[in-house]
């Protein structure tokens, strides 16, 4: 029976799994710290390891997941405050902005796509809601679906179509004005306010 290498086995040994606690982008430095003799050689070896590999690509996307859920608590802004500071860029006066009127001219056109996909939204909605009782549409709200509305297969279907809980609109409906206003801010390199 041929002799497993201990170095590409599945099962990660304590100094091993010492080295991905404290590997934090340089291997070596890991390696120091995790106690190897020769640390430039066993972060080589260690980062050849398939299991190694899996364990630190796994706390990669841990700690990119957990940097997202602490950077979205710290945004203090909602919808409100986006529609109130497209207002307030609609109502700047020329003689503010060098006597031109473009940036006063999109956040106009971006609040009138916004207001009318609302329209809309509700419009496709309503004909959909009438009738149900209270807590079919409170459930519709919460799991964007009503109860009833499961198919033979036991998935669930969505009750409305391109009826969405967050945007109201399918992609091929949604304003453009966004677009063109963040595709303009990432390509000059400056933010749009």
């Amino acid at each position: 029976m041929p002799r497993r290498r201990p170095d590409t086995s599945d099962i990660l040994s304590s100094k091993m799994l010492k080295f991905v606690a404290l590997w934090q982008g340089d291997a070596v430095a890991a390696a120091r710290a995790a106690g190897y003799r020769t640390p430039e050689t066993a972060a080589y070896k260690l980062l050849s390891n398939p299991a190694i590999k899996t364990e630190i690509r796994r706390k990669r996307r841990i700690i990119t997941q957990e940097s997202a859920r602490r950077f979205a608590g710290q945004l203090n802004f909602d919808r409100s405050h986006v529609l109130n500071l497209l207002w307030e860029i609609a109502r700047i006066p020329p003689q503010e902005t060098c006597k031109t009127l473009s940036n006063q001219v999109k956040a106009a056109e971006v609040l009138a796509a916004v207001f009318d996909n609302e329209l809309q939204h509700i419009a496709r909605i309503l004909p959909h809601l009438n009738g149900r009782p209270s807590e079919e549409i409170q459930f519709w709200i919460r799991n964007g679906h009503f109860p009833d509305s499961s198919s033979e297969n036991g998935r669930v279907e969505p009750a409305l179509r391109g009826c969405d809980l967050v945007g109201g609109v399918e992609d091929k409906e949604r304003p453009r004005g966004l677009e063109v206003s963040f595709r303009e801010s990432k390509n000059s390199g400056t933010k749009n306010t």
